[in-house]
């Protein structure tokens, strides 16, 4: 099991990674719904692609009936993962 201050600092340095998809989403407001869809799928992919690797990796490492597992599991079962970025 890995310690709570390493799986604190993990998932603060997860929570610095997503900040890019604000930013994604606040460019895209500007656009026509068909080519915000183009662009979350350009941009937004790449993060959601290395927060999901991330989830593989660690939660093995936290006991699912723990507040961080439930949170990671839950983000895990979101659903989002096998959708396409949102129109």
């Amino acid at each position: 099991m890995a310690s709570a201050g390493l799986l604190a600092h993990i998932t603060v340095s997860k929570y610095q990674d997503a900040l890019p998809l604000y930013l994604v989403e606040k460019q895209a407001r500007k656009l026509t719904p068909e080519k915000r869809f183009e662009y979350r799928q350009r941009h937004t992919k790449p993060v959601l692609d290395a927060i999901r690797a991330w989830l593989g990796q660690v939660l093995p490492q936290v006991l699912p009936t723990s507040a961080t597992g439930k949170a990671l599991h839950y983000l895990h079962n979101a659903g989002r993962w096998r959708r396409p970025a949102y129109r």
